[in-house]
């Protein structure tokens, strides 16, 4: 899966604004993290940088994370500053993106891979999407997708609908 995104036309800037962590596999501590909101904006060349905003249990937490374009399309070395981690990096590759009606992005599959020393492996799947639930529809499509990329992971879908109101963003009053 290191190759590239797979949509041919896959533009960086569409990644920017709001998006919800609705859908991984695999992640670190992920049982324990809840309602998890990432506000991207797309910079000089085609930097992502994110604020993600989530619960770890009944606590709030927050980091920043960046994401640096390498050569190929859709790579990235991430790096982020996770509190009492200290800071991660760790390549990233969209794998392909779902559209909406008017061309921008309705998901993001991303795939995360590391070995660290003594041969520990740390693989992950994101799914964000800009609704707080994932359809089924998507999900049927993501892991479609990830067989294709020749990922055999099943991704556990996420709902933000019992989230704190303030881990929803704007519009829920």
């Amino acid at each position: 899966p290191w190759s590239c995104v797979k949509s041919s036309s896959f533009d960086p800037r569409k990644m920017a604004g709001r998006w919800y962590l609705t859908g991984y596999s695999g992640g670190i501590s992920r049982a324990f993290q809840s309602c998890q909101v990432v506000e991207r904006s797309v910079g000089y060349h085609h930097a992502i940088n994110e604020r993600v905003t989530g619960r770890f249990g009944p606590f709030p937490f927050s980091f920043n994370r960046r994401y640096e374009a390498q050569n190929a399309r859709g790579v990235y070395r991430r790096f982020a500053d996770y509190p009492l981690l200290g800071i991660v990096k760790v390549t990233t590759v969209v794998l392909d993106v779902v559209r909406d009606w008017w061309n921008g992005y309705q998901a993001v599959i991303e795939y995360a891979c590391l070995v660290a020393l003594g041969g520990f492996r740390f693989q992950e799947v994101r799914v964000l999407t800009r609704d707080r639930e994932i359809s089924p529809s998507t999900l049927d499509l993501v892991d479609s997708i990830l067989r294709q990329s020749g990922l055999e992971v099943r991704v556990t879908p996420l709902d933000h609908m019992r989230c704190p109101r303030t881990d929803r963003g704007p519009g829920w009053e």
